[in-house]
């Protein structure tokens, strides 16, 4: 499986200027790692903000809609910490990423 390239990297700085770039590319990033989809997302005491990859909008949609977001134990650990934070689920992903 090929590791990440210059036109990834280069991708991933636009798209933090440029959101609209995210879904591609967050849809890119789950072919790397063998991953269904991706999302990435804010979340505070007062909102939730999201964005991703086109075969996941519907599903993280819905678990938003349903209240799950509240009942996830990453996000809780999150926001108690107050600080920007990746928080990992799945270590293997980004194994696989890095080659």
């Amino acid at each position: 499986m090929p590791g990440p390239d210059d036109s990834l990297i280069d991708t991933i700085y636009e798209a933090a200027h440029i959101p609209e770039l995210w879904p591609a590319l967050l849809d890119r990033l789950s072919e790397l790692t063998d991953a269904w989809g991706g999302m990435l997302f804010t979340a505070t005491p007062e909102a939730t903000r999201w964005v991703a990859s086109p075969q996941t909008t519907d599903f993280f949609a819905q678990f938003l809609g349903a209240g799950w977001m509240a009942k996830n134990p990453l996000v809780e650990r999150g926001v108690r910490r107050d600080h920007a934070v990746f928080l990992e689920r799945h270590p293997s992903a980004l194994k696989r990423l890095a080659g």
